[in-house]
This record gives structure tokens, sequence and C-alpha cells, in this order.
């Protein structure tokens, strides 16, 4: 006999985030997914925001067309995927044809170019302030 499946509609704020149930792929949200009962893990990843990951309890008594909205914050940081999925989260300082350079809390960390899988960059404003010069009136001539 199957185990008795439920079926949930998994929305991100914002959509178009691919969602990972359990470690497996299963497409991009809003979608629904059918869940066994026990607890799950979702994880969701969308370029340009932080990851978002987050436990799902189903019971036997849940009733279908419940839904999960799960919202990605923005990312402040540039992120670097290794090939070893190890995620860095910092400033890309340099990249060059054979490395890349990344600080991670304060302190440079150089890889090989060939251990990176990913590098996501958070855009950036820069200001810039002109500086005004303005005369002070010298006080000892009145």
């Amino acid at each position: 006999m199957l185990a008795k499946t439920i079926p949930l509609k998994i929305v991100s704020i914002p959509p178009g985030a691919k969602l990972k149930v359990d470690g497996q792929n299963i497409g991009v949200t809003p979608i629904i997914g059918r869940f066994t009962v026990g607890t799950h893990q979702l994880d969701l990843t969308k370029e340009g925001y932080a990851r978002g990951s987050t436990p799902l309890e189903v019971t036997a008594d849940e009733l279908p067309g419940g839904s999960i909205t799960v919202e990605l914050g923005g990312l402040s940081r540039d992120t670097v995927e290794l090939r070893d999925g190890t995620v860095l989260l910092g400033d890309l300082v340099s990249i060059s044809m054979k490395e890349v350079v990344v600080r991670v809390d304060g302190k440079d960390q150089t890889y090989s170019r060939n251990q990176i899988r990913e590098i996501m960059l958070v855009e950036r404003v820069v200001e810039q302030i002109l500086a005004t010069s303005q005369t002070v009136p010298d006080a000892r001539k009145q």
C-alpha cells in the first residue's frame, strides 16, 4: 500500500525560487507538492536572494489545499559557491584567470578558479559625495 500524501502549495516571496524537499529538486515556486506524513526540510534558492530553509511537519489529519509561504531575504553580501558545496558570504575582492579572492569576516581568502562553482554578486550603489569649500570669515579682522 502506498503512503498517504497530502498536497500543499509552496509559495516563495519573491516567486520563482528553486525548491528542494529533503534534498531532492522539486521545481520552481509557486508549486504544489505532495508530502508524506512526517517532518520534511524545505530549501529555497533564488539568485540575488538569501537562501531560505524551514522544516515542515505534515500530520496524518492534515487537510489538502493548505499552503506555506517562505520569504527570501535580500543579500547584503556576495555569494561564492565552491564545487565541494561550501557557500561563502562575503565581498568579492578580485577575480583573475587563475584565482578568486573573497573577503569573509574581514579576512581575504584565495581560491583557485577551478574550485568555484558559482558566484552571485550583490548590486552595490556607490554615491559620490562632492567636497565643498566654504570661506570662513577671519574673526581677528573684525
